[in-house]
């Protein structure tokens, strides 16, 4: 039995901004890790890719709307996602499950920062420090972990649906099914 993928006409803008950036050109999901990440540029070139991305609204918001989503009732019937669904804190203690939820917050607020306030901020600093509560820590390094992740699943995931140069809609459909069924 073979699932037919079916995409929205919202799904097919944003695949079609997302082949427009990256069909063909890995080099722009490194700068994209760069520019999500809040991490500096190696040369001048590559400065002007981080600066085109930047400027890219539309990409912005669907990154911002993959890396920080929120509940919206507008979305697909099974596609409402929020950055809450990424921790699970049922079988948590009280104090636990607090600094999932601070790390995710952290999260939530890196995001919001970089890529709606263009506030200049770097996943870096999320780091250990000897000066530092050993809660402070744990919560700075989940929430680095969690910034991570979410960013690499993305950039694995625009990859995807980026495809190849020159592929169509049809043809991603089919690719899609064909991967589906694997």
């Amino acid at each position: 039995m073979q699932n037919k993928v079916e995409m929205s006409d919202s799904d097919k803008l944003k695949v079609q901004l997302l082949k427009s950036v990256y069909a063909g050109k890995p080099d722009m999901l490194k700068t994209t890790r760069k520019v999500v990440l809040g991490l500096d540029a190696l040369d001048e070139e590559e400065q002007k890719k981080i600066d085109s991305i930047k400027a890219n609204k539309d990409l912005m918001d669907y990154l911002l709307s993959v890396l920080n989503p929120t509940v919206n009732g507008n979305e697909e019937v099974f596609m409402v996602n929020d950055i809450w669904f990424q921790i699970n804190l049922k079988d948590k203690s009280a104090s636990d499950a607090i600094i999932f939820m601070k790390a995710v917050e952290g999260q939530r607020n890196f995001m919001n920062d970089v890529l709606k306030s263009n506030v200049n901020r770097t996943v870096l600093e999320f780091d250990f420090s000897p000066l530092k509560s050993d809660t402070d820590n744990l919560i700075n390094i989940i929430t680095r972990s969690l910034i991570l992740s979410s960013v690499e699943t993305t950039l694995r995931g625009i990859k995807v649906l980026a495809g190849e140069e020159g592929e169509t809609l049809e043809q991603l459909a089919k690719r899609l099914e064909q991967n589906s069924t694997k």
